[in-house]
């Protein structure tokens, strides 16, 4: 009986060091340290519990960081230092708006090591960040999502889709609006999203090919087309 509530009792303390006002104490250097590096542009109030912070929910039962938003709402550039957001153990969902970044040139390496990191993701939002068709293979990681938002980074063909669509199985939301794929059919590949259930290609100035092979996605129940100039195509 003793060594059982000695047990419980370590197990208390050690809650107790790691959480601190309501988050844990870890997660919290973290936010305060992405903070930094946007310029303290967030306002997270004068409360010390980061799950009460602006852009930021948590686990209501652990406490620990859920959901995290880093959005530049007034049109600037944030360079962000990627690697803070390895201590998130529990994110499910992640928004990355307008930030761009630290050290670009490695921005695979930086993804793909946070994919092996956050096992349990959902929902991942890229957007304009300028990243190219070359930063897929870094995602592939990231099996657990069921939402990737990939709006404006620069895609313009159907280079490494084959082999992130052969592995997002559970993927049911993909958004790869105002990108370019004016020179490839990148209806193709998507077609092995076996899950898919929305697919937002606005503004991507797609093939009428793309447009035919679309009919592949079983699956598929909202499509968004907007912006691809399909008045001037033959009926």
């Amino acid at each position: 009986m003793r060594s059982l509530v000695g047990v419980c009792f370590l197990g208390l303390l050690f809650l107790e060091v790691m959480c601190c006002e309501g988050c844990w104490k870890q997660e919290r250097e973290a936010l305060i340290a992405l903070n930094s590096q946007m310029g303290n542009y967030l306002s997270w109030g004068n409360t010390n519990d980061c799950c009460q912070w602006y852009g930021v929910e948590c686990n209501t039962t652990t406490g620990r960081v859920s959901e995290l938003e880093l959005e530049s709402m007034d049109g600037r550039t944030w360079q962000v230092n990627y690697s803070d957001l390895i201590s998130f153990k529990e994110l499910k969902f992640l928004s990355l708006y307008l930030t761009q970044i630290s050290n670009c040139t490695r921005t695979g390496q930086v993804l793909e090591t946070i994919s092996s990191k956050l096992l349990h993701l959902e929902v991942l939002i890229l957007s304009a960040e300028n990243l190219t068709n070359e930063i897929l293979p870094s995602l592939r990681g990231f099996t657990s999502l069921k939402e990737l938002v990939l709006d404006g980074i620069g895609l313009d063909s159907d280079l490494h889709f084959q082999g992130l669509c052969a592995i997002l199985k559970n993927l049911e939301i993909l958004d790869l609006s105002n990108n370019n794929f004016k020179d490839t059919d990148i209806a193709s590949p998507l077609s092995r999203l076996s899950s898919l259930k929305s697919l937002s290609l606005q503004g991507s100035e797609l093939t009428m090919q793309s447009i035919q092979n679309i009919s592949k996605l079983r699956s598929l129940e909202i499509l968004e087309l907007f912006g691809n100039n399909l008045n001037l195509w033959p009926l």
